[in-house]
């Protein structure tokens, strides 16, 4: 058997179930700003990592209809980008038509660049409210203030504060940069609009990863955690169908269906029956950091990555590294069987 076999999950067992937070559609790879934490690299001519894509208005609705019917899926979408509201249309009709469905909770994410004037403010927060937004997240912070001024953004807060849209302001940080900035720059009293403030750190993956010394980002090294309880069911603009929404979408590697081309329910059956998958999101990136070091690629011991996702992302947005991982698990997979069914086979009647 391949030497690598017990490092990984043992293939015999059941595959686990995956379990997902929310269905996520990243509607465009364009966004109106080019913030350097932005994993995805988005700016107004895509993506680095996927182009310049969108979905098509009916292909997200036949995923959200095929979603409904499939069992174990969550109640929760989420519309983001790049910047959704650059289709500000389609945006009203994909959350209308995902509460129309029965989706309990209808999400959405903007930088707010459309807080232009309160009049203008007032008639996107309204025309969300109809359409049954739970909440908006605003993705705003002091790398995106180059972009989107604070005036815009807390008149868009207002906004939908007296629409009765529920919001929640997402601040990222590092060592440097604290939240306490951005709100400097909004005014301390739009905390009265705000119904959460989420806080959270950059990560090194996709764009951040190459624009911020790693000594300046917060992170552990714990790189054998999983992220099972972290997973979304994550379309990215291209269509492409990936396990969450911090990195993943941005590579091939561990995209596995196009909603183009694929039912919903036989790519959500494929990521169940992933071997790799499983393992990783089960018992993290380690193991596969160990194999591709016996393999004889350059990769930094494990001290120098800042967490599971920091690692997950090295692995598999390399195709060359991508591809090595899953030529070794076909192996260990093929060995596993025909160990399985040698024993079978051999096993003395009852």
């Amino acid at each position: 058997m391949s030497r690598y076999a017990g490092d990984f999950a043992d293939l015999e067992d059941p595959q686990m179930s995956l379990s997902f937070n929310a269905i996520v559609f990243e509607l465009t790879s364009r966004c109106n700003a080019q913030c350097k934490m932005c994993y995805q690299a988005a700016g107004p001519k895509g993506s680095t990592y996927v182009g310049d894509v969108a979905l098509k208005l009916e292909d997200t609705i036949s995923v959200l209809e095929q979603a409904r019917n499939i069992p174990g899926l969550p109640d929760r979408v989420h519309f983001g980008g790049g910047e959704g509201f650059l289709d500000q249309q389609m945006m009203y009709g994909v959350i209308a038509y995902a509460r129309q469905l029965g989706f309990r909770d209808v999400t959405a994410v903007s930088n707010c660049f459309w807080g232009v004037s309160e009049t203008r403010a007032n008639q996107v927060a309204e025309k969300l409210a109809e359409a049954g937004l739970s909440q908006m997240e605003i993705s705003w912070d002091v790398w995106h203030a180059p972009y989107v001024k604070a005036e815009r953004v807390a008149t868009a807060i207002r906004a939908l504060h007296r629409a009765g849209v529920e919001t929640n302001l997402r601040l990222l940080t590092t060592k440097s940069v604290r939240g306490h900035e951005a709100f400097d720059m909004l005014g301390r009293d739009i905390i009265e609009a705000l119904d959460e403030i989420a806080i959270g750190n950059v990560l090194p993956t996709g764009k951040a990863a190459e624009e911020f010394p790693h000594d300046e980002l917060y992170g552990g090294q714990n790189l054998d955690a999983g992220c099972m309880s972290n997973l979304n069911l994550t379309i990215n603009p291209a269509g492409k169908v990936a396990p969450c929404c911090s990195g993943a979408d941005q590579t091939e590697a561990l995209c596995f269906g196009d909603v183009r081309t694929d039912r919903l329910v036989d790519i959500v059956e494929r990521m169940n029956e992933s071997a790799l998958l499983s393992d990783l999101v089960r018992r993290g990136s380690r193991s596969f950091l160990e194999l591709l070091r016996e393999q004889g690629f350059d990769v930094p011991e494990d001290d120098a990555f800042l967490g599971p996702c920091h690692a997950c992302w090295t692995v598999f947005s390399d195709p060359e590294k991508a591809n090595a991982v899953k030529r070794v698990l076909e192996v260990v997979e093929k060995e596993s069987v025909v160990e399985w069914a040698t024993s079978y086979f051999n096993a003395e009647p009852a």
